[in-house]
């Protein structure tokens, strides 16, 4: 895909022509993904909450975890993944890979 400024970009990553050299920057930020799937210790942001059980939203809420929170996945189990240590501002807190699954989150700038 291709910009009105000459850039393309593909998969949130972005080539642009310099002089006579083809430019390449990784550029994640805009991309929404799961919570479940974000790598360790990057601040991204909470866009949405999927549509899913009531009481589980709810618990979200208790816990700080609303669209345009922070969050960081901070560590994941070793062995099965489950449950991850997410730190939602200040807080640190413990969650399931599939509570984790209904929170859709971007990349914040570094």
């Amino acid at each position: 895909m291709q910009s009105q400024n000459g850039a393309r970009t593909f998969w949130g990553e972005r080539f642009w022509q310099s002089g006579d050299s083809l430019v390449y920057q990784t550029q994640r930020w805009g991309i929404k993904v799961n919570l479940s799937e974000v790598k360790v210790k990057n601040w991204y942001q909470i866009k949405e909450i999927s549509d899913g059980d009531e009481d589980l939203k709810y618990r979200f809420l208790k816990l700080g975890i609303f669209p345009g929170a922070r969050v960081m996945l901070k560590r994941k189990a070793p062995i099965f993944k489950d449950p991850l240590l997410i730190q939602v501002e200040e807080s640190q807190f413990a969650i399931t890979v599939s509570e984790a699954k209904n929170l859709e989150v971007e990349e914040l700038c570094p």
